[in-house]
């Protein structure tokens, strides 16, 4: 097993994986911390990022991710933890994207989804403990069932 860690778009990597996961990163792409060492704004950087998941992965082989889950907006936290809808500058600590699972099929449109879970954050729960999240029964739309930043997608592709 390989581990490589750092910005996908500044390696440069000249192999391809049977397994490819993003975990809780794809969201941040482009918008991370504009402050980190003058890094510019990039609101189109998570399709590059997306593009580079599939070229690192092995036919058959699979890319998973996990990401916050809802209706396709872009958001910023602030120095006080606030989190609102962006709407430009770089007034912002750091921010992420939510998706529905429509959005994250479209930005993968050559591999083929084999299965995905959405997860529902439990009133005053830690969101980094496993306990603290409920699945969604898949019939429902993840959109109608929470707000912000209480839904996670899981979801695996194979690239065929």
């Amino acid at each position: 097993m390989k581990y490589i860690q750092g910005n996908l778009l500044d390696i440069n990597i000249d192999q391809k994986f049977d397994i490819v996961a993003c975990l809780s990163s794809f969201e941040h792409a482009g918008i991370e911390q504009p402050h980190f060492k003058n890094k510019v704004i990039d609101l189109d950087e998570h399709k590059k990022v997306a593009d580079e998941l599939v070229s690192l992965t092995k036919h058959q082989g699979l890319v998973l991710l996990t990401l916050p889950a809802g209706k396709n907006e872009l958001y910023v936290v602030d120095k006080n933890g606030k989190s609102s809808i962006y709407k430009g500058g770089k007034n912002f600590l750091w921010g992420y994207r939510t998706f529905t699972l429509e959005k994250i099929v479209s930005l993968f449109p050559t591999l083929k989804l084999l299965d995905h879970r959405s997860y529902l954050r439990k009133p005053d729960s830690d969101y980094f403990l496993t306990d603290s999240w409920e699945r969604i029964p898949s019939y429902l739309p993840i959109t109608n069932v929470y707000e912000e930043q209480n839904g996670l997608l899981c979801v695996a592709f194979q690239n065929v």
